[in-house]
Parts: structure tokens; sequence; C-alpha cells
């Protein structure tokens, strides 16, 4: 809703405004998680309406109390909920605001007073709410982003490297990943032209981790196509062909996201840097508010018309195999109710969170370091209820429950 009325406001058609902001919306990173309790969509989610509140308070050169309360809202949200939160105001929400106001033509206070909103809204963030962990970290730890960076951090991309991921430079992955087939497997990437996706692909968002091709089968197309518009209108920008205030602003923010996505650590992978799927939307909405052109404009559709396509499907099929899995989890958290209990269980991971599931089941269970029975059940993070025992399978895999009845 929020997109919609700055889109509104900024001089698009309302029907423009309404899909764009349905597509925006819709990042495939939060459409994959949103049955879940990961993080990393809703951090897509807060960008947008930072973003598009930044884009507003620049374009009406002032600071109202409904916007300001609603933008230090999401800042607060947004860097409490993950680290990489902070980056986002610094490098993405700031810039806006002070380059968005020098391009529409603010000077003074009016210059000064989105960027000023920001960095009250980054205080009270860090400092009040975020007291612990910020200020904790570097009291214990002389480090605000313990564990995240610096000393004792973990590289979340390590274990997706395999085959030419692993020797490829940074820049490398970020193209190889845009460019191959959507995957959630641990594989060397499969290259392909743009839009020639195969059906398969779509149920790869049956993981909420899709780390080869994560915004979709056709994102690669519609990004391809909006950055071509964008290098026509630039050209023509240059000519003579001036695109006005509003473009520009959105263009700038584009362009901001842009820069956020190539700097972050390993972007190539969606959910970590899910400010990609805005570049080209917001670049599109610049040449849709901006262009006089009638071919500049239908191409700028198509082009919005894939990205939507891409959005709906991923959606769909995320949507579609979250009920599915959820059915199937209730079925083998059922089972296990009724195994004579109270059950021992094993747990090899996301200990908090494995106990919580078990709890909310009503499952009765003792923790244990190792069970000991000869066939325990094995339950999956994805809820999958198996015997690994009996086949000669390992047990212990990252994030499983191993579960044996009562004796």
């Amino acid at each position: 809703l929020i997109s919609f009325g700055v889109l509104a406001v900024l001089g698009l058609k309302r029907w423009w405004s309404a899909v764009l902001a349905v597509t925006l919306a819709l990042n495939p990173v939060a459409s994959a998680q949103f049955a879940t309790k990961m993080v990393d969509g809703e951090m897509a989610s807060l960008l947008v309406v930072g973003v598009m509140l930044v884009v507003l308070m620049t374009w009406r050169g002032r600071v109202d109390a409904m916007t300001s309360a609603a933008l230090v809202g999401s800042v607060v949200l947004m860097v409490n909920t993950k680290y990489t939160g902070l980056m986002y105001v610094a490098v993405i929400l700031i810039p806006i605001a002070v380059i968005g106001a020098l391009v529409v033509g603010r000077r003074g206070r009016e210059l000064l007073q989105p960027a000023a909103a920001l960095i009250g809204a980054l205080v009270i963030g860090v400092l009040l709410v975020g007291w612990n962990p910020y200020v904790t970290n570097t009291i214990r730890h002389d480090n605000p982003l313990y564990i995240a960076f610096g000393k004792g951090s973990v590289d979340p991309a390590e274990q997706l490297m395999v085959g030419r991921m692993k020797s490829a430079s940074e820049p490398e992955r970020l193209l190889l990943s845009l460019a191959s087939a959507s995957s959630e497997a641990v594989r060397d990437p499969h290259i392909r032209l743009p839009l020639l996706a195969s059906t398969s692909e779509w149920s790869v968002f049956r993981s909420r981790t899709v780390p080869i091709g994560g915004f979709g089968p056709l994102f690669s197309g519609g990004l391809l196509g909006a950055l071509a518009l964008v290098v026509v209108a630039g050209v023509g920008h240059l000519r003579g062909a001036r695109l006005n205030p509003a473009a520009r602003l959105l263009l700038i923010s584009s362009g901001a996201l842009l820069i956020a996505w190539v700097i972050s650590p390993a972007a190539w992978i969606a959910r970590l840097a899910p400010q990609l799927w805005m570049v080209p939307v917001l670049a599109l909405a610049g040449l849709l508010v901006g262009s006089r052109s009638r071919a500049m404009q239908g191409a700028a559709l198509v082009v919005v018309g894939i990205l939507a396509l891409n959005a709906l499907g991923v959606a769909g099929s995320a949507a579609v195999w979250s009920r599915r899995d959820t059915a199937r989890q209730r079925t083998a958290l059922l089972q296990l109710r009724r195994l004579p209990g109270p059950v021992t269980a094993q747990f090899n991971g996301f200990t908090i969170a494995e106990e919580r599931r078990l709890r909310d089941a009503g499952i009765k269970y003792r923790r244990v370091a190792a069970v000991s029975c000869p066939l325990p059940f094995m339950l999956s993070i994805s809820g999958v209820l198996t015997h690994p025992g009996a086949n000669g399978q390992p047990l212990g895999p990252v994030g499983a429950v191993a579960v044996c009845p009562a004796t």
C-alpha cells in the first residue's frame, strides 16, 4: 500500500502503480520464506517500506509526523532484525535522501530533513531499542557486529560454493548466479539463456533458501531488459529528451540499491542480498513516470510484465509447496506424538527451534546427547520423518532430530 501511494504521488497511473507495488511486495525471497521464521524476507519487505518512505519525504521536501513515525519504525525494525539493516540505512536510504533531494532541487532545510530523520531513527534503533546486541556486543566483545563480522564470524556462503563458484571471484559469482537456472541444490550452476526457463525451475522454490537463481527463473531477463531501457533513456536524456525529477529520483533509488547489492557479502545468494529485486522495478517505474515515448513506455510495460509473472510464479509455487509441506509435517508430528513416551530426543543443531517444535506439537520428550534405540525416527527441518538407521544412513544431519520411543 505504501508503494502504491508513493508511486501514485510521483505521477504514475493508478493501475501501473498497483502492478509495480504488488511486484515490489512479492520479492521471491519474501515469498519463499513467508511460512517460515526466517527473516530475510522480512528484511526485503522492510527495505521496500524504508525506500518508498524516503522517496516520499524527498519528493515532498518536508518531514511530517506520520511519515516520520513510519520511517523510524521501519528503520528500528530493520537494524534489529538483521545486522545488514545498518548497511541498508547507510548505503541505500541516506544516499537516496541526500542525492535525491539535490536532484529534485531541494536546498537548505529541505535538503537535510530526510537524512536527519534517518540518522535519528538509526540512533534510536542502535542505542535504545538495539542496546542489546549492539552496545552489549561492544562491551563484551569490542565488536558491535559480533558474531556476524570480525573474529569468530562464519561465512554463510562457504558450504554453498562448489564447482565454478568455489574458484570464481565475487563479481563472477554474482553473474553466475544470475545467469544460471534456479536451483536449491548445492551443485555447479547450470548456465542458460535469460527467459529460457524449464518448468522444473519453479518447483525449487519449495526450498526457503535457493542459492542459485534465487530471484526466480525469469528475473535475469527482466533485469537485463530494465538495464537496457535505462541505458537507452540515459542516452536520450543526454541528447535532450530530459527525464523529469520524479523519474530521476526513482532511478537514483534503483542505483543505490544496485550498489548495495554489489558490495554486499555473498550477494550471489538471493536471501543474503534481497535488495536486488527492487532494482529493475524502481528503474522501470522511473521510466514509466518520466518518459514521453510510447515505445519506451510499451517496452517498460513488457519488462514489468515479465517481472510480475516471475513474482507470481514464485509466490504460487512457494504457497503450493508450503501447504503440502505443512500437511506432511503435521502428519509426522502426530506420528511422533503417538509413540510411547516420553520419547528421547537427540538434537543436532537449531536446538531451541527444534525443541519448541516438539513442545508445540504436544510431544513429551527427554533430551539426550545420543539416542540408544537401534532404529530411531529422524525428523528433518522440513518435517520429513524417516528411519535412517534402517538402511545404514548415519544419524545427525544438521538440524534434524533423532527420536526414540520410551522402552
